[in-house]
């Protein structure tokens, strides 16, 4: 079985944090069938009133801890089981400290989006690449700002 060859991209550098968002977002559900799984840190989001549904969605994905009962600030989600949570997830990546993809076939990351997505990389098929310049465009971002990683 041929694995298809993946490109890392990341956003412009001159990029608004609207902008930022777009594209982590358009990233994410490109990517979103690929994963085997995703993780996402919510410390914190729960106080932030635009964050605060999403994160009482995700509550029930947070892991309790092996020593004592407190849960783990990150939630853990499997594409698949968990789509009906995409939706929730999606506005995240650009608010939250770490986010974290990890491909099916290969096992190897696929989406970081760090630092509220100001440090974002995707790996993308060129396919994907494609889906994710078509979805801005058609929102009416302006063109340029994913770019290829190491472009910045």
């Amino acid at each position: 079985m041929r694995v298809a060859e993946r490109l890392a991209y990341t956003v412009a550098g001159d990029a608004t944090e609207p902008e930022v968002g777009a594209v982590c977002e358009a990233a994410l559900v490109a990517l979103w069938t690929d994963l085997a799984w995703f993780e996402i840190d919510l410390s914190g989001l729960g106080e932030d009133p635009v964050s605060a549904h999403s994160v009482a969605a995700l509550e029930p994905r947070r892991r309790k801890r092996l020593l004592g009962k407190r849960l783990e600030s990150s939630a853990h989600l499997e594409p698949g089981p968990d789509d009906a949570l995409l939706s929730f997830v999606v506005p995240l990546p650009t608010r939250t400290i770490g986010s974290t993809g990890i491909e099916r076939q290969r096992s190897k990351t696929v989406f970081v989006a760090d630092d509220q997505g100001t440090a974002a990389v995707f790996y993308l098929t060129g396919a994907q690449a494609d889906a994710v310049q078509e979805q801005l465009e058609g929102e009416g971002w302006r063109k340029g700002l994913m770019i290829p990683a190491g472009s910045r």
